[in-house]
Formats: structure tokens, C-alpha cells, sequence
């Protein structure tokens, strides 16, 4: 899925795609202890994926939604220039501030 999303992501968008994997490990796996469904047998990479991972998967959304929203958020903030972000938030706040002023 990984690969194929970023495939996609490049081809629509003609951008450079960095895509990195924050979820599902298998650490996250035992330490949430998140319910194996079947593989999807259908799906034409199962055989590949069975025979490196086994007959078990693992959905993302079994992960608790506040788990999830704290690993794309820590992973998001760990690539980040947060006093370059904190700077360009403080000149669309002033922006903003300056804009209300002229309106009636």
C-alpha cells in the first residue's frame, strides 16, 4: 500500500513523494493488541504478503484514533522547523490582524 501511494501521489500531482511507514508495526500490533483479520486472499500482492507476514492482518483503523493522531503528529513534528513554523504563524496571525483592520 505504501508503494502504491506514493506511485500515485507522484503521478497526480508531479511532486517528489518522501512517504514514510509510522503505522502498523509490529510493536503497535502487541502493544495495543489489535484483532487479526484474514489476509484478503483476492488482492493481487496476498501471496507476497502471506508469505512474509503470514495468513493474519492487521486494519490501521484498530489502532485507537488518539494513538493515531499522536504518531502522525509526532512524526509530522520531528521533520519540522518548529521556530520556522511558529515565525510563519506569527506573520499570517499579524497579516490577518492587519486585513481586519481595513475592513468597515
Amino acid at each position: 500500500m505504501p508503494r502504491d501511494v506514493q506511485e500515485r501521489l507522484e503521478a497526480d500531482f508531479g511532486v517528489e513523494v518522501d512517504l514514510r511507514v509510522i503505522a502498523l508495526t509490529r510493536e503497535q500490533i502487541d502493544t495495543y493488541n489489535l484483532p487479526p483479520a484474514p489476509a484478503k486472499r483476492q488482492d493481487t500482492r496476498a501471496a507476497a504478503f502471506i508469505a512474509k507476514h503470514g495468513d493474519l492482518s492487521v486494519e490501521l483503523d484498530a489502532l485507537p484514533p488518539n494513538v493515531l493522531q499522536a504518531l502522525v503528529r509526532d512524526s509530522i513534528e520531528a521533520l519540522m522547523d518548529a521556530s520556522a513554523f511558529r515565525a510563519e504563524a506569527d506573520t499570517e496571525r499579524t497579516e490577518r490582524e492587519q486585513l481586519r483592520a481595513l475592513l468597515p
